[in-house]
């Protein structure tokens, strides 16, 4: 029995000790809890917002734009590593950004085209497939080159798309005026360590999908990242996903010192509710209430409604803001940290679509691009542009093309008309060109650049002016290589593509048009006050060309026909060699 009680008694002091660190560790884990600063009243220097903007398009569609901002700031300048010490900034975004020196970079992922000729211009401007502009920091142990290489292929693993293809001298070019960094104060921004590249044929699905919603600090369990529907996203007329990452800077500064940085997160789809009665969570196919993203600063949904419109909204907006002159109709801002549990219910007449056409109706937008392959055979083609200027005041316009190798541009073909007039390649003034000039049949610069064979691509560049109802047309020509085997790609057949070109359009800001759309989410989108004017980026069409294709099936023909002659050949000698003749009639 005195074994038994021992026994027990050391069972007690276990138990004792057991339960003594359990309440030592859950004290201590309180303690380290309420000492440790949360999200909510710490004095933190990240902010996360989201907002999503709804607009009726004069076609009775639907525009969808979702915009997630997560801003880390610091006090510090040039601080180095901008990761370890956040909670909302994703680590992999902040971890490529120093690893490669990037200061600014933009990558979009895009299926379809948007119809500017029905829907105006969108709020993020991308084109068809993956594009990727990135301004680097100076650094002289590695080039831009180097790190160029090595941000494709990082962010071709966090996306889970063929963006390290970018790498390829083929797909990379260099832009001079095109693009401009939200943030042109850093001197070094001068477009020498600018790099950019589009792959036309990247197909959009839902692996790309999966880890943009990664990097949301609530990702899909609540906030507007609820409604990232892959079902109903991938249905659609429009579906464009991009990502910008750009430093931040003080309005008061002359020179960014790189106070911060932030990261902006869209998704833009045109979609149809099919119904004249919809509500949010139906129309992206969820069933369940929205819940507030507890990390979410600013939780926001806009509603563009036309002021003599007959759409019905429910629940009533905590506040309506006009838009600006000549944007035409209302904006319905509902903050969704007072009505985030109700469904924002769209109830629309039952023949909406009929009246859109009246109530929904604007003007074209004031700059159109067309562009197509000219030509025939499978020598020579050609490419034509067409720039339509449909408003009654000159606009100042930048065109940029980059064409890959294996269409050798003859730039002596260029040919560029303003109407019936051609304008002469030699005629470049060093004025400085603004929309009120009369310099409308002069090149501010002309840049061409020809391919390397297997190499860069041909570039053109070129800025002029564009007169009051004018057109303008670009007529170049260019001949078909003959690629090896090894070159085509699986599916060669198919053909090859040429990337968008981009046209810069400097509408001015005082345009009475409803083009561009106004929202509060892009208001990033800068207007230069000293010379009162817009930059909208248009894409044109990707081109599909087919070069000229060898029959890969002749390899097969060329094996079956060898291995016959050969097999009949060593098959009828080797039947006189071993075969043995009976006699028959012995």
């Amino acid at each position: 029995s005195s074994g038994i009680n021992a026994e027990y008694g050391e069972a007690n002091t276990i138990d004792h000790h057991r339960h003594s660190f359990i309440h030592i560790f859950s004290v201590l884990l309180l303690l380290t809890i309420q000492c440790t600063p949360t999200l909510s009243n710490a004095k933190t220097n990240e902010q996360y917002n989201e907002e999503l903007f709804l607009r009726t398009l004069p076609d009775g569609k639907l525009l969808s734009h979702f915009q997630f901002t997560i801003t880390w700031e610091h006090e510090q300048e040039n601080k180095e590593f901008l990761g370890y010490d956040n909670y909302l900034f994703p680590k992999p975004i902040a971890h490529i950004v120093q690893q490669y020196g990037v200061d600014e970079f933009h990558i979009s992922f895009t299926q379809g085209r948007w119809n500017y000729k029905k829907w105006g211009y969108p709020l993020k401007s991308a084109p068809t497939g993956v594009e990727l502009l990135s301004w680097f920091k100076p650094n002289n142990n590695s080039s831009v080159d180097k790190r160029w290489e090595g941000l494709t292929n990082a962010l071709s693993g966090i996306f889970c798309g063929s963006i390290q293809f970018l790498a390829d001298p083929a797909t990379t070019s260099f832009p001079k005026h095109t693009f401009e960094p939200y943030n042109n104060k850093n001197a070094f921004n001068n477009n020498e360590n600018l790099r950019y590249g589009v792959l036309p044929r990247e197909s959009i699905c839902t692996e790309n999908l999966t880890p943009f919603t990664k990097l949301l600090p609530c990702r899909v369990n609540a906030g507007l990242g609820y409604l990232l529907n892959p079902l109903r996203l991938y249905d659609v007329y429009y579906h464009s996903m991009a990502t910008h990452v750009k430093p931040l800077c003080k309005a008061e500064e002359n020179e960014c010192k790189n106070n911060g940085v932030q990261l902006t997160l869209t998704l833009t789809v045109v979609i149809d509710p099919a119904k004249a009665d919809w509500s949010v969570i139906n129309l992206f196919g969820r069933s369940k209430p929205l819940l507030k993203c507890p990390l979410a600063s600013v939780s926001r949904i806009y509603f563009v409604k036309a002021l003599d419109s007959s759409i019905y909204i429910s629940p009533q907006a905590d506040y309506i803001t006009p838009l600006k002159k000549g944007m035409g109709n209302g904006v319905t801002d509902i903050n969704l940290e007072e009505v985030w549990n109700y469904n924002l219910n769209l109830t629309t007449v039952l023949d909406l679509k009929v009246k859109n056409s009246k109530q929904f109706s604007s003007p074209f937008p004031p700059v159109l691009v067309h562009r197509q392959v000219t030509g025939f055979g499978g020598e020579r083609g050609g490419l034509a542009t067409k720039i339509f200027n449909l408003v009654d005041k000159p606009i100042k316009i930048i065109y940029y093309s980059a064409v890959p190798w294996y269409f050798r541009i003859y730039f002596h073909t260029l040919k560029v008309h303003i109407n019936d007039t051609l304008i002469p390649t030699s005629k470049i003034t060093s004025q400085k060109i603004t929309n009120n000039d009369t310099l409308s049949q002069t090149f501010h610069y002309l840049i061409q650049s020809p391919a390397e064979l297997r190499s860069t691509p041909s570039i053109l560049e070129f800025e002029l002016v564009i007169p009051s109802q004018s057109t303008l047309s670009i007529e170049i020509d260019f001949e078909k290589a003959f690629l090896h085997y090894t070159e085509h790609p699986p599916d060669s057949n198919h053909g090859f593509d040429i990337g968008a070109a981009v046209v810069v359009a400097f509408l001015p800001s005082s345009m009475n048009a409803p083009n561009p759309f106004w929202s509060p989410v892009a208001s990033d989108r800068s207007t230069n006050t000293e010379t009162d004017f817009t930059p909208i980026h248009i894409y044109t069409e990707n081109l599909l060309v087919s070069l000229p294709t060898p029959d890969f099936s002749m390899l097969y023909n060329v094996v079956a026909l060898t291995c016959t002659a050969v097999f009949l050949l060593f098959g009828s000698n080797l039947n006189l060699l071993i075969k043995r003749w009976k006699k028959t009639f012995d």
